[in-house]
């Protein structure tokens, strides 16, 4: 397992959700999350659902980082997007999966999901992202 994510995405501080990386292939990262009390959109001792979108990109980001040099990119649609969960509660350990299913030129289009350690499914969405330059061929 890869224990310095830094080396992958441009996240840093609080603002890394990710702990580290389990998998990685070609087109696919498998990644861990544990959701932390410092999270900015903690309230209550819980992580909204919503929030795993952001686990799920942070997962692509690492991915793309996996291959090139991290670079910053940009969220462009969020797609079938559903939910197990309405709130995951501090201390809750994930594993986080993204797919690249296709690219051209900047934009990448990936499918991703989050569970818990159990194999409960909490989230499972389709994503595009847009990069600040154009990727190598």
């Amino acid at each position: 397992m890869t224990s310095d994510i830094s080396r992958l995405v441009p996240h840093r501080g609080r603002m890394c959700w990710l702990d580290g990386v389990s998998r990685v292939e070609p087109h696919e990262i498998v990644c861990s999350a544990t959701v932390r009390a410092d999270n900015p959109v903690i309230r209550d001792g819980r992580l909204p659902a919503w929030a795993l979108v952001e686990l799920v990109a942070q997962a692509a980001a690492a991915l793309r980082g996996s291959v090139a040099s991290p670079e910053r990119g940009y969220l462009v649609t969020v797609r079938d997007a559903t939910f197990g969960v309405a709130e995951c509660p501090v201390g809750e350990r994930l594993v986080v999966r993204a797919r690249l299913v296709d690219q051209r030129d900047r934009y990448s289009y990936l499918e991703g999901e989050v569970r818990r350690l159990d194999g409960a499914e909490l989230c499972r969405v389709a994503l595009s992202v847009v990069l600040d330059r154009p990727t190598e061929r």
